[in-house]
């Protein structure tokens, strides 16, 4: 179709769930369709066609009607774009300076609404349009912050507020907020935790529930919600240790994990465990407090620790540098003594991170040997240099030993250091320092970060952030 005339429009609707105690009135789709349609038979223009998009946010980019309108309107198949008001257009004033401002203004589109007035052939309309526009966006930001400060009431009291019931429990129908045992599923979280206890992987446990057909919890919220589509998934080692970590398998109600970034994007953030919403003897217990803890401190022994029961030197440092996850130490092998360290989002989902895995002990080598090159040597090899290396690093050095719990010939020497630098003196011509063993309380004192790259070859990127 060629570029229209300016007389050819098009309508956008919209009605977002914020509308929704006014779904029968002023707002209502069938009521801004009759407005707008009155309002171009008025002016005698011509409609090419209805956009229309329910249960959208304005702040949403990505409604569809919205964006097949928006290519409509670039490709020149109307020339004038009516709304009941701005805020029915969006409620973003970016979208507005992007849209109204800009690309409607080279496209030749004249954007037009009824009850507010907006006209981008009106001169001096602009400031008009834009006073809109942030009154709009001030709108939607009040609206999300009261939201959330219900939402966070009904936590703070104990009211389950998720979608769908946790594994084990459904929604009772005859107390909204609360969540009651459903036996069928309880059963089998209990079987989880004792077959865990009795010695068996989360992987072992997973094959189990697998072979002998026991819907995993995506096929249980499958069959609550027309919405979803059951996968095909079964049960993995993940869905298992979800379930062994869990909490609010004890009666604890925990909430607000996760909180948006912004009312303008979907994307979520997790908080950190204190800043969890926690309410006790909300529901009934599936597990008794003990056995909880029981499998908690089987899990942690599992995965943090060496095969002599040390804690792993590096566990909570490591990183996937693919997706900036963590990486998780895994034991394997017919001994158990085989550990490496595997990306958490990539076994989860192999399609959502691709990066390999990596040899525990070989990168605890690795980094030993690191540290101990700043370290062992830390005296005589600035001995003969020049006072160029800043106070400040010395000084977080020193820190860092002092907070390890290491003493002796390193920690002197690193004093002595320090004394000479602040007065300015070269360091004495020769001098010997102690190599400091690798540790645990060593390693998370000195290390930030390690991020893992993916292996090409024998070669696989390693990148280690200090403190100091």
């Amino acid at each position: 179709m060629e570029k229209s005339e300016s007389s050819v429009c098009a309508l956008y609707c919209r009605l977002s769930k914020e509308d929704a105690d006014r779904r029968e009135e002023s707002e209502s789709i069938t009521n801004q369709k009759a407005i707008l349609s009155a309002f171009a038979a008025q002016r005698g223009w011509s409609v090419y066609r209805i956009y229309v998009d329910e249960d959208m946010s304005g702040a949403d980019g990505r409604r569809p009607a919205f964006l097949a309108m928006l290519a409509d309107a670039a490709a020149g198949r109307f020339g004038i774009l009516l709304c009941k008001s701005q805020s029915r257009f969006t409620r973003d004033m970016e979208a507005v300076e992007k849209y109204i401002h800009g690309s409607f203004k080279k496209w030749g589109i004249r954007f037009v609404t009824v009850t507010d007035g907006a006209d981008t052939d009106s001169l001096g309309n602009k400031k008009a349009r834009q006073i809109n526009g942030l009154v709009n966006e001030w709108y939607l930001e009040d609206l999300s912050e009261n939201v959330r400060t219900v939402l966070d009431c009904k936590r703070a009291a104990g009211q389950y507020i998720g979608s769908f019931a946790l594994y084990g429990y459904r929604k009772d129908p005859k107390q909204h907020g609360r969540l009651q045992i459903e036996p069928e599923t309880a059963a089998v979280v209990q079987r989880i935790y004792a077959l865990y206890l009795s010695g068996e992987s989360t992987r072992s446990i997973a094959v189990r529930l697998n072979i002998e057909g026991v819907d995993p919890p995506g096929a249980r919220q499958a069959a609550h919600c027309r919405a979803l589509t059951q996968t095909g998934a079964g049960w993995n080692k993940t869905a298992v240790a979800r379930i062994l970590k869990n909490e609010m398998y004890t009666g604890m109600m925990i909430q607000g994990r996760q909180r948006k970034i912004s009312y303008k994007s979907s994307a979520r953030v997790t908080l950190p465990a204190s800043a969890w919403i926690r309410v006790p003897g909300t529901h009934d217990a599936i597990i008794p407090h003990e056995q909880f803890e029981a499998v908690r401190q089987q899990l942690q022994a599992r995965t943090r620790t060496t095969a002599g029961g040390q804690p792993y030197p590096l566990s909570g440092l490591v990183y996937c540098g693919g997706c900036g996850g963590r990486m998780t130490l895994t034991t394997g092998g017919k001994s158990g003594r085989l550990r490496y360290l595997r990306c958490a989002a990539h076994c989860a989902d192999p399609a959502a991170c691709t990066c390999c895995s990596m040899d525990a002990d070989a990168l605890v080598q690795l980094v030993s040997e690191h540290i101990s090159a700043h370290t062992a040597g830390f005296h005589s090899a600035v001995a003969n240099m020049p006072n160029t290396l800043p106070l400040a690093r010395l000084l977080a050095l020193r820190t860092g030993l002092v907070r390890a719990g290491i003493g002796g010939e390193a920690l002197c020497a690193v004093d002595a250091r320090i004394a000479q630098e602040k007065s300015a003196l070269r360091p004495p011509a020769e001098s010997t320092a102690e190599s400091i063993p690798f540790s645990r309380a060593l390693a998370c004192t000195l290390i930030r970060r390690i991020s893992i790259g993916e292996r090409c070859g024998d070669t696989q990127h390693i990148c280690i952030e200090y403190c100091f």
